[in-house]
Order: C-alpha cells, then sequence, then structure tokens
C-alpha cells in the first residue's frame, strides 16, 4: 500500500541512498573503503585547516580578497505527511573566498578610497574622457592576430607558424600577464541568510568577514571586494 502512495523518482531516490549507505557499511567492514563516519571527519578536518589557513595570511599579510557569492537552496520533502509536518524551502548564501596578487597596495586603501569619494572627480567625468583612456591601437592588432590563431590552428599548410603566434601573443601583444602560481580558494561556511533581502545580505557579508578572522576590532587593512551574479549585484 505504501508503494503506490510514493512517487517513482522518490522511491528511486530513496532506494539510492539506501544503497549508498550499505555501500560505505560494506566496503569499509572489508577494508576496500573508508566508513561515512571517517569521510565525515576527514572533511571537518579539512574545513578546521582551511579556516586556520585563511585566518592566518589575513592576519599577517596585506592580500586583496575576492569574496564571490550566491543564494543556496533545498526543498525539502518530509516522508510522512503529519501535523506540524509540511514542505518547506532551506534558503542561505554560500560564498568562496580567494586572494590576488600583483597589485598596488594604494589601489586598495580604505583612506585612499575615501579621500577620493571626497575629491568628488566622478561628477566631471564625461564620455570623452573615457573613450580616450582606450587602447584602440591594441584592441586591432590583438582583433587581427585572432584571426591569425584561427588560421594557423585549423589550417595544416599553416601550422608552422603557430610557436610564432604564441610568441607574439605572449610578448609583444601582452600588456599584463597572468600570474603564473595557481589561484588559492577558500571555501567558507554557508549561512542561514538570503541575499534578497538587504539586512540579511549584510548579516551575510558580516559572517563572512568573521570567518575570515575580521571583526569591529580588527577590520580588513584593505578593501574586500564582493559579489556574485546579477542579483547579488
Amino acid at each position: 500500500m505504501y508503494a503506490k502512495l510514493v512517487p517513482l523518482e522518490k522511491g528511486i531516490l530513496n532506494f539510492a541512498c539506501c544503497a549508498n549507505h550499505y555501500i560505505f557499511k560494506y566496503d569499509s567492514r572489508v577494508g576496500a573503503g573508508p566508513s561515512r563516519h571517517a569521510v565525515y571527519e576527514a572533511l571537518k578536518k579539512l574545513a578546521t585547516h582551511n579556516a586556520e589557513a585563511i585566518r592566518c595570511i589575513t592576519a599577517s599579510t596585506f592580500s586583496g580578497w575576492v569574496i564571490r557569492l550566491d543564494n543556496v537552496q533545498h526543498y525539502i520533502r518530509p516522508r510522512h505527511f503529519c501535523v506540524g509536518r509540511e514542505a518547506m524551502m532551506k534558503i542561505g548564501t554560500a560564498a568562496t573566498v580567494f586572494e590576488y596578487k600583483g597589485f598596488l597596495l594604494e589601489a586598495l586603501s580604505v583612506n585612499n578610497k575615501n579621500q577620493r569619494l571626497k575629491e568628488n572627480k566622478r561628477a566631471k567625468l564625461t564620455f570623452k574622457q573615457l573613450e580616450s583612456m582606450i587602447d584602440t591601437n591594441h584592441i586591432s592588432k590583438v582583433g587581427a592576430l585572432q584571426w591569425l590563431w584561427v588560421l594557423v590552428n585549423y589550417i595544416p599548410c599553416l601550422a608552422s607558424y603557430k610557436k610564432r603566434v604564441s610568441t607574439v601573443y605572449q610578448t609583444e601583444l601582452a600588456k599584463k600577464r597572468l600570474p603564473a602560481e595557481k589561484t588559492r580558494l577558500y571555501p567558507l561556511p554557508t549561512n542561514g541568510c538570503n541575499e534578497t533581502i538587504t539586512q540579511e545580505l549584510k548579516e551575510a557579508l558580516i559572517n563572512f568577514a568573521n570567518e575570515m578572522g575580521y571583526s569591529e576590532e580588527s577590520p580588513p587593512k584593505t578593501l574586500v571586494h564582493a559579489g556574485g551574479d546579477g542579483l547579488t549585484y
């Protein structure tokens, strides 16, 4: 009777969860894999290690930080509907922070930004000034080189020019090359704030800052860039 009341998709999901549980249980019993408890504890230790690492960095350096966040949700369906139990949507905010280098420290100075805001030079900014900042000559050369890259990569008789085109990309037309070192990413603990509500978005950002080791007594030494998709912006 119960099988008739349970949707097919839900039954398959429950079966998969049970199968996953018994696979963990059997593999750990015969020594072919770790137990579910061991995996969970390992993930907890990795999270603790990451939290300590990011707090050590924020406390000792003037690194630049970028927070990328987005909303997360999970629809909870109770297995048995009864009084006090109903389906609900759990909403939260998740974020990942990464460190970037190769910038002028003054560009992220809080005092420098406040001073520039007081000068209010933005009020006098014109479209012509913005247009003059664009290096159109460089854009034209890169555009032409892009077509050459397509030709040397898809026409076999021009394959001998691949190395030359790559060299031009990396030397003559490289205004600022990306750093060779790998960017370090640190996932932050997820909180229960809803980013679509301004007050809760503020609470989420404060929570992420606290997880990075910042507080009202010890604020960031540089500006921290935070953002996400269009809704977050």
